[in-house]
């Protein structure tokens, strides 16, 4: 009989549904019953009857032509447009991470805050054989994350108190020398951010000097609105 919470206290069956759903974005390949409950360690009596649910509400589906091999069905793309409202986002992200870059030769990642955590979403790697890979999906601590700590730098002022009370939670010391009282660093983010901002909708820069900043390695302040607030 199995337990009514595993070791993280999730109850079984859910977290193993998750599990699964991980093992087929990991590789999406057609899977048998046995190569799932191999790799999860997940006994086949307890897996059978998970896949079973599954495929009745249509995430998972058994291939019409070679039996006893599922892979993940079409209620999954459903959520998409729900789940990734930020592909606009990464499509207008793209050209300036791909451009970023070539001209640096180092991996850049585009970022968003999800729930209390800063959340990898799309990355851009260089062809160099050392380079950083960040996992899409990947959450962290905003004191641990540069770009966690930029984003909340440039949330507005209330809703980054809102978001700090939040994020504090889970911050986590990796070192002696980790940042845990972010308050300071914080504002001296958001003070770069806003005199670089000012420094180039500056109306006296003439166009020669804008056209030479336009073609700089970094272009993250072209990405910023033009009534961004600081």
């Amino acid at each position: 009989m199995e337990k009514n919470s595993t070791s993280s206290g999730f109850p079984p069956a859910t977290e193993r549904t998750l599990q699964i759903l991980d093992l087929y974005a990991a590789d999406p390949g057609p899977k048998t019953l046995k190569t799932i409950s191999e790799q999860l360690h997940i006994p086949i009596s307890s897996l059978y009857r998970i896949i079973s649910c599954m495929q009745k509400y249509n995430y998972i589906v058994e291939e019409p032509f070679y039996p006893n091999y599922f892979k993940l069905g079409y209620k999954l793309s459903q959520f998409s447009s729900i789940a990734f409202s930020e592909n606009d986002l990464i499509k207008l992200a793209r050209p300036f991470m791909e451009e970023l870059t070539q001209n640096s030769n180092q991996a850049s990642q585009l970022c968003i805050l999800s729930e209390n955590y800063i959340c990898t979403i799309d990355q851009c790697l260089p062809r160099s054989a050392i380079t950083y890979i960040s996992e899409l999906g990947e959450k962290l601590p905003i004191n641990v994350s540069a770009s966690g700590k930029l984003l909340t730098a440039l949330l507005p002022p209330q809703k980054q108190e809102a978001f700090l009370k939040r994020a504090e939670k889970v911050f986590r010391k990796n070192t002696p020398y980790t940042i845990i009282d972010l308050a300071t660093e914080i504002q001296y983010r958001r003070r770069r951010i806003c005199n670089r901002h000012r420094l180039y909708r500056r109306p006296y820069l003439s166009q020669q000097r804008y056209s030479d900043r336009s073609n700089r390695s970094d272009r993250s302040y072209k990405l910023l609105p033009e009534h961004a607030q600081f």
